[in-house]
Formats: structure tokens, C-alpha cells, sequence
């Protein structure tokens, strides 16, 4: 390898290690017992009430669940089904996170 792709490397490990810590923090109680909100984790790992339109690949952290959702198609959080493009719904449910996934990718 370069140095080039080492320091890459180094840095995109250094990255998720950071972020994992982060969510360690957040999921354990504080000293009165009392957990992060919802929306505290959620954001970590997709900004909520975004979509994949509207948000660069690095602003979210779904490897965390799964490395194949990096492979998404479409992606969103949060958002009513009716206003997703994607679905051609009338429904006002929103999904915590909802994903289509290209074929053939990420297998």
C-alpha cells in the first residue's frame, strides 16, 4: 500500500471508531438513569427527516445496522410515506428509516 492509502485507511478506521464511541456514550444511562432522546441516536445514525436527496453519502452512519444499506437506491428517515417519491402512497406513516436497495448491489 502508499502511504497515501495507508493514511486513508487509518483515517476512515479512525472515523468509525469515533463514531462508535459516540454511540456507546449515548446508549447508556446517565447518573440519574436517564437515557439519550430518540432523536440524539437516530441522528447519528441518519439526520432525521431527511432523504437521500437531500444529504451527501458521508452524513450518515448506517453501517452501523448494515454495511448493504450503503447500497441504497433511495433513502429516508423520518418522512411521510405520501412525500417520499419513491412510494406513490397517500399514507401520512412515517417510517423510522425506509430504503431501496439497487439490485445486484452490496451482496
Amino acid at each position: 500500500m502508499t502511504d497515501i492509502n495507508q493514511s486513508d485507511l487509518a483515517a476512515y478506521v479512525s472515523r468509525r471508531r469515533t463514531i462508535l464511541d459516540v454511540l456507546a456514550r449515548q446508549i447508556k444511562s446517565d447518573g440519574q438513569g436517564r437515557y439519550s432522546k430518540e432523536d440524539a441516536i437516530h441522528s447519528l445514525l441518519m439526520p432525521m427527516r431527511t432523504d437521500s436527496n437531500e444529504i451527501g453519502t458521508d452524513a450518515s452512519n448506517l453501517w452501523i445496522i448494515d454495511e448493504r444499506l450503503a447500497f441504497h437506491d433511495y433513502l429516508a428517515s423520518d418522512k411521510t410515506l405520501k412525500s417520499m417519491p419513491i412510494t406513490g402512497s397517500d399514507s401520512t406513516r412515517e417510517p423510522d428509516l425506509l430504503a431501496t436497495r439497487l439490485a445486484g448491489a452490496g451482496r
